[in-house]
């Protein structure tokens, strides 16, 4: 019983990083609309939370057990969201100053996410070394 319910939240895991690697994708090769990234602190904070979870991944999930075709297009769907981020990065401000009346405070937030994202993801993959 615990042996079905680790393999499935693994699948769960794994399915995950791909899913949001996706995600991002898409929205990092949108230029325009409600649903792309905003600035590039929102860029920041999408590819510290794809690298995020491709660690974890890494790190929770037997990869002698999980089927090739999960393992290969994990860390390929992580590299084509980064380079697609990577790709926008020049065009993108450092805080997009017309957004839905929020504007400043909600660029701070996006800051204040990608800063916290980041140090939580140094702090884990400290913990993981030691």
């Amino acid at each position: 019983m615990i042996d079905t319910v680790i393999r499935m939240s693994v699948w769960a895991l794994a399915t995950l990083t791909v899913v949001c690697s996706a995600g991002s994708l898409a929205l990092a090769a949108r230029g325009a609309g409600r649903r792309r990234l905003r600035d590039r602190w929102d860029g920041l904070h999408r590819a510290v939370v794809l690298v995020f979870a491709g660690f974890l991944c890494l790190v929770v999930v037997q990869w002698t057990t999980l089927p090739v075709a999960l393992w290969y297009p994990t860390p390929l769907a992580v590299a084509g969201a980064l380079a697609a981020t990577a790709a926008r990065w020049p065009d993108l401000p450092w805080s997009d100053p017309v957004e839905d009346g929020g504007g400043a405070r909600a660029a701070r937030g996006r800051r204040r996410s990608a800063l916290v994202t980041g140090a939580v993801l140094a702090a884990t993959v400290c913990f993981f070394l030691l």
